[in-house]
């Protein structure tokens, strides 16, 4: 039987980096998807990309791949495929390898604890030099000191800034969408990207300058530029906390996305939206609300670390 090689599946190199193999998957998806690509074959493809992505799709599953003995071993099928809060078919490995050892560990930090608590003296009563006098007690206690983190109220308000002219669409305003695609530069001749210049927003005292990635790969027949910037806006969006917007495309392809982030639960930014006429689907799920030949842009609200993110984009995976 011949050995399943996931590079060659994938169309990577073994020492490629990871995030060339996470591009390569969505291209080769996108490539082969059934509404592209239909060749007798389509099913066979997509199951072979999958199971490349769930050997080599992240640093533990590859490590693991990498180090295992080669000879076309029978591999068991790959278990049932889930959807991560992008949108990404991934495979799901349960149960995960850190749950023994971390549960090993809590019993352990349980047991010190109980030894320390039945180590800990009883309680003495304090000297009278100690207690506290009538007057004392009567005495106001001093005002602490001022918090250097602002409060929510002393943020500047960006509802004008970030605007909507049709949240089911997801249809930004003309200022909106400049916001976004002002943070990159394009050159119009090589469709190279770089970063954009520092801009000013409404009720910030001095200019923002965002941040700015571009990643290249190019191997025979493919060739991924992934572009992505971001702008830190902390302030209010109808009364939730934006901490940044980010825009992410890839040069000369129709994938793009924009993105707000807050710092609040998604399902709190969900259900607000959804009352702001955004009509929502489930968390980590997108609502396609146009389709073209060979593209569909999408809406939907995910978990990211810190938070969740209001995301509207175009991809082959809403």
């Amino acid at each position: 039987m011949v050995e399943f090689d996931p590079y060659a599946t994938l169309g990577v190199t073994r020492d490629a980096p990871d995030f060339v193999i996470q591009a390569a998957y969505r291209a080769c998806l996108k490539k082969y998807h059934p509404d592209q690509y239909h060749g007798a074959d389509a099913r066979q493809r997509t199951a072979d990309i999958l199971e490349a992505y769930r050997l080599i799709g992240d640093a533990e599953a590859r490590a693991e791949f990498d180090s295992a003995p080669s000879g076309g071993a029978y591999r068991p099928p790959p278990p049932q495929p889930v959807r991560s809060s992008a949108g990404i078919v991934e495979p799901q490995r349960f149960p995960p390898k850190w749950l023994v050892p971390a549960g090993i560990f809590v019993g352990v930090v349980v047991l010190v604890f109980w030894a320390v608590q039945r180590q800990q003296p009883s309680p003495v009563a304090p000297p009278a030099s100690a207690v506290a006098t009538p007057d004392e007690l009567a005495a106001p206690e001093p005002a602490p000191a001022p918090s250097a983190t602002p409060t929510l109220t002393a943020l500047p308000t960006l509802d004008t800034i970030l605007a909507f002219k049709s949240p089911v669409g997801c249809d930004m305003t003309p200022a909106t969408k400049k916001l976004f695609t002002h943070m990159v530069r394009l050159d119009q001749t090589t469709y190279a990207a770089s970063q954009g210049p520092a801009v000013t927003v409404p009720g910030f005292a001095a200019q923002l300058t965002p941040t700015f990635s571009r990643n290249r790969n190019a191997e025979p027949g493919m060739d991924v530029r992934d572009v992505e910037a971001t702008l830190p806006t902390n302030g209010l969006w109808h009364g939730f906390h934006v901490s940044k917007i980010r825009y992410r495309f890839m040069e000369e392809s129709s994938f793009w996305e924009m993105q707000i982030r807050f710092l609040e639960p998604p399902a709190k930014l969900r259900t607000a939206l959804n009352g702001l006429g955004f009509q929502l689907p489930a968390i980590g799920e997108f609502r396609k609300f146009s389709s073209e030949d060979e593209v569909s842009a999408g809406i939907g609200v995910e978990e990211i670390p810190g938070g969740s993110a209001l995301t509207c984009g175009s991809s082959m995976y809403y």
